[in-house]
């Protein structure tokens, strides 16, 4: 089983919408709403900012855009939680597949953030053990 965790078992979406929306602004771009930023989502990233800001973005506002979000993210994580079956649902599976998480973020980042959903509440998924960036690894 592959479980993705940004989005079906950690609904962030609200906070990366509020991120990029505050972002935006300091930039001089306004009135951008979470159901435009869920419309225009696409990668790479640097497109989905161009498609928003209505011109392509340069290698200095983008750069500026991932510092500011992966700040932001890591300082309001703690405000969100696993989704309320999720833990219920992995540990179904437990004895009967193997499970893997697929992340946007790094193996370092989404290791930090299991171990802290781990700390919040019981039956959570230990960290994951390897991968490669992007956030691949065996998940149990």
């Amino acid at each position: 089983m592959v479980w993705d965790w940004n989005g079906t078992l950690f609904d962030d979406f609200d906070l990366t919408a509020r991120i990029a929306q505050r972002t935006l602004e300091t930039m001089g771009v306004t009135g951008v709403t979470g159901e435009d930023i869920r419309a225009r989502f696409r990668r790479p990233f640097s497109e989905f900012y161009a498609g928003l800001f209505g011109r392509p973005v340069s290698p200095q506002e983008y750069a500026f855009i991932r510092e500011r979000y992966e700040l932001e993210y890591e300082l309001e994580l703690d405000a969100i939680t696993l989704q309320p079956d999720a833990h219920e649902a992995m540990d179904l599976l437990a004895a009967r597949a193997s499970q893997s998480l697929l992340s946007m973020a790094h193996d370092e980042q989404l290791q930090q953030r299991q171990r802290r959903q781990q700390g919040r509440a019981h039956g959570a998924p230990p960290p994951c053990p390897g991968g490669g960036p992007g956030g691949h690894g065996r998940h149990r």
